[in-house]
C-alpha cells in the first residue's frame, strides 16, 4: 500500500523547547511490566486521551514512511532525541503517514499527538533503518516490533534481552494462530499470535542466556529459525543508542532511564 503524505511531514522543523525529551522518557527496562501497565500511558493532563499508535512501515524512494493511528484531525510528531520534530496531521479517519530520512543511518523517534499543547506520548519510540526491515517500535517491558510488508508464512522479526536475563522473542504469524518457540534442543514452548498476527514469547534469565543460541518458531506447516549471539552491550558513552548491522541483521544498544542498556536485535525478513 502506497503511503499517504500528510501535513506538512515532508519538511523539518525545530522542535519546540524541551521536545527532546520525550525519546527519553519513553525508554525503560526490559524486565517485563506488571500485567495491565503500558510501557508509556496517557498523559494524564490530557485527559487520559488514547495515544497515538504506530502501525507499520514502508521504504519508498530511499525514505522510511511511518504509518499510524491517531485521534481524527489531531496534530502528530516524531521527535528524534536531538530535538528535531516532524509535524502533519492525521486525517479524518485518524490515519497518518510521516517520512523519515536514514541517509545518516538509523534514526530514533518518540512519537507524540498534540492536544491543544499538551503531548499525549505514544508507546516505544520507532527506529527507521536503511536496510532490512524498514523500521521497529522498540518497546518497554516488551520485544520489539519489527514493522513492514505482512507475510504469510511465520517469521521471527526481534530478540530483546538486557542485563538482568529476561529476554523476549517476537514476530509475526497469521492471526490467532497457535506457534511454537524452540531454543536449541530444550522442549518448544506455546505460545499464540493476537488478532494483528504478532506473538511474543518472553523467557526468563535462565532461558537465553549469555552466547549463541539457535531459534525455531512454527506455527503449522511454517516454520522460521535464525542464529541469535547474546553477549552485553557495554557502555554506549553519551548516545541515547547505537546500531550496528552485523550480517543482515540490525543490533541495537539503546538507553533506559534507569542508566542501564537494552539490546534489540532487529532481524531482516
Amino acid at each position: 500500500m502506497k503511503a499517504r503524505l500528510i501535513g506538512d511531514g515532508r519538511w523539518p522543523r525545530r522542535a519546540r523547547s524541551g521536545a527532546g525529551l520525550v525519546v527519553l522518557v519513553l525508554l525503560t527496562a526490559c524486565g517485563p511490566r506488571p500485567a495491565g501497565v503500558t510501557s508509556s500511558a496517557p498523559n494524564p493532563e490530557a485527559g487520559y486521551a488514547e495515544p497515538p499508535r504506530v502501525i507499520s512501515a514502508e521504504r519508498i524512494s530511499g525514505e522510511v514512511i511511518i504509518e499510524g493511528k491517531a485521534r481524527p484531525d489531531s496534530r502528530v510528531r516524531l521527535v528524534t532525541p536531538e530535538g528535531q520534530a516532524f509535524g502533519g496531521t492525521a486525517g479524518a479517519d485518524g490515519a497518518w503517514a510521516m517520512p523519515t530520512s536514514t541517509a545518516g543511518g538509523p534514526q530514533l523517534y518518540a512519537v507524540g499527538e498534540d492536544l491543544g499543547g499538551r503531548v499525549v506520548r505514544g508507546e516505544g519510540a520507532v527506529l527507521a533503518l536503511p536496510a532490512g526491515r524498514p523500521a521497529a517500535l522498540l518497546r518497554a517491558g516488551g520485544g520489539a516490533l519489527a514493522l513492514g510488508a505482512p507475510s504469510p508464512s511465520v517469521q521471527i522479526g526481534s530478540v530483546d534481552y538486557d542485563a538482568s536475563g529476561w529476554a523476549f522473542v517476537s514476530g509475526l504469524a497469521a492471526p490467532g494462530a497457535a506457534v511454537q518457540l524452540q531454543i536449541d534442543s530444550e522442549a518448544p514452548t506455546d505460545g499464540k499470535a493476537d488478532s494483528a498476527g504478532r506473538y511474543s514469547f518472553t523467557l526468563k534469565p535462565s532461558d537465553l542466556g549469555a552466547g549463541h543460541h539457535h531459534l525455531t518458531v512454527s506455527s503449522g506447516a511454517s516454520s522460521a529459525t535464525t542464529d541469535v549471539a547474546v553477549s552485553p552491550a557495554g557502555p554506549i558513552s553519551d548516545s541515547p543508542f547505537q546500531a550496528t548491522r552485523e550480517a543482515r541483521d540490525w543490533r541495537i544498544n539503546w538507553r533506559t532511564p534507569g542508566g542501564g542498556v537494552q539490546t534489540s536485535l532487529i532481524l531482516d525478513p
